[in-house]
């Protein structure tokens, strides 16, 4: 660091590298990995579906082919519509509080996690799909928003975990470790609780394809969330 100029300032060579490679790593990087699973989740249905039309397993959920293929391609549509909607309403003061920028977050994710359940249930009623399949997609959609909850949980600043972590550090950095360790294994409780019953509600509902579609309905308000 040179002497009289400061950390983030552009007349640090270093720190543009940092920001590049900031960007190249948390912000594209991060897009495209969510991305793909988005869109593997949608070659998986559809893709389920044609072996599962030719075991005659979605008979009794879906019309035709065309709506099985179609209704998977529709929820994330509605998703995306959502997420957009959500982003312009996160709305925060001038000099907001940690608290007030979480409610922000919280505002625009729940609102839009609630269009695109809309969407999911006009998508499922026009294409005559059964009611079970509208189940499985809010399953995997209350799933998600609740694994966020989770991890906002254990990683903000406002909530007991972090602090705990932060008092930690008083005593040495070996408590400091085992304390974010032991707080990052009790992190990871809820979230597989969470999948392990929205797959059960969703198999219960829809069976396998209702499986397949609410990893769908899980993703779908990803461009807010992520």
């Amino acid at each position: 660091m040179e002497k009289g100029i400061p950390e983030d300032d552009p007349r640090n060579a270093a720190v543009i590298a940092d920001f590049v490679g900031d960007n190249v790593g948390d912000v594209a990087g991060m897009g495209a990995d969510l991305f793909e699973s988005y869109v593997d989740s949608i070659i998986a249905t559809m893709a389920l579906c044609m072996m599962a039309f030719t075991a005659t397993m979605l008979n009794p959920l879906v019309p035709n082919t065309e709506t099985a293929y179609f209704l998977p391609m529709m929820v994330a549509a509605g998703g995306i519509i959502a997420s957009i909607i959500g982003v312009f309403l996160v709305r925060v003061g001038e000099k907001p509080e940690m608290g007030a920028l979480l409610n922000a977050l919280r505002r625009g994710t729940f609102s839009a996690s609630i269009l695109a359940a809309v969407f999911a249930f006009l998508a499922v009623y026009f294409l005559k799909a059964d009611i079970g399949v509208f189940w499985a997609i809010l399953a995997g959609l209350v799933a998600g928003v609740l694994i966020g909850e989770s991890t906002n949980y254990f990683t903000s600043y406002a909530y007991s975990p972090t602090k705990r972590v932060s008092q930690s550090s008083q005593t040495g950095s070996a408590t400091t470790i085992t304390s974010g360790f032991a707080n990052g294994l009790m992190s990871t409780f809820p979230p597989v609780i969470l999948v392990a019953v929205a797959i059960l509600i969703a198999y219960h509902f829809a069976g396998m394809y209702g499986v397949a579609i609410a990893g769908i309905g899980m993703l779908s308000t990803l461009g807010i969330t992520d």
